[in-house]
């Protein structure tokens, strides 16, 4: 009887440290949550500060220059002055314009992951540009508040981002045919 006492205490204690060794590996919860998916969050809740140690903690990775540019994009939006929300817009925006360079640098990227990255950057730029820093003048004007100043700084803003997006179609439509060419050959 004691020996099968001893047997099942030796077998409930080598389960029991092989169940801790597993929990340890797999980490907390905050280990397994997706850093994008978390940002998004963090920036509709108006939470920048976090947002900004997030970027700190992927700094230098393709994610971490994303989670800069949104943190950026983040106290822009929350910030009720003009001037500076302005400011912060234009930090973002040249950024995103490094980035978008960075990815370019040594002619077009030879991985899938890359190149969507810079679709996926000059999205973000159009974006931002457009809708985001244009989102107040719009609504101004949607509830026939706004003048002038208005329709002109939203003409003004909405330049950049159609000129980004006219060339992202190009480079959209040059990847199609080039994918295209490459299935042929097979």
């Amino acid at each position: 009887m004691r020996t099968s006492q001893s047997i099942l205490a030796c077998i409930l204690i080598g389960v029991c440290a092989s169940l801790s060794l597993a929990a340890k590996d797999k980490g907390g919860a905050y280990d397994r949550i997706d850093d994008e998916k978390l940002a998004r969050s963090l920036r509709s809740l108006g939470m920048t500060e976090l947002l900004g140690r997030l970027a700190t903690k992927h700094k230098g990775s393709p994610l971490g220059k994303m989670l800069a540019i949104e943190e950026r994009i983040a106290r822009a939006v929350s910030i009720a002055d003009e001037r500076k929300s302005d400011e912060l817009f234009d930090q973002a925006d040249a950024m995103l314009d490094r980035a978008i360079a960075e990815t370019s640098r040594d002619g077009p990227p030879k991985s899938p992951q890359k190149l969507l990255f810079r679709y996926k950057l000059m999205l973000k730029q159009a974006v931002t540009g457009a809708l985001t820093r244009g989102e107040p003048y719009a609504l101004r004007l949607l509830m026939l508040q706004g003048g002038q100043e208005d329709r002109a700084k939203l003409g003004e803003l909405t330049e950049k981002p159609v000129r980004v997006i006219w060339k992202l179609q190009g480079e959209l439509e040059e990847s199609v045919r080039t994918w295209r060419s490459d299935a042929r050959i097979w």
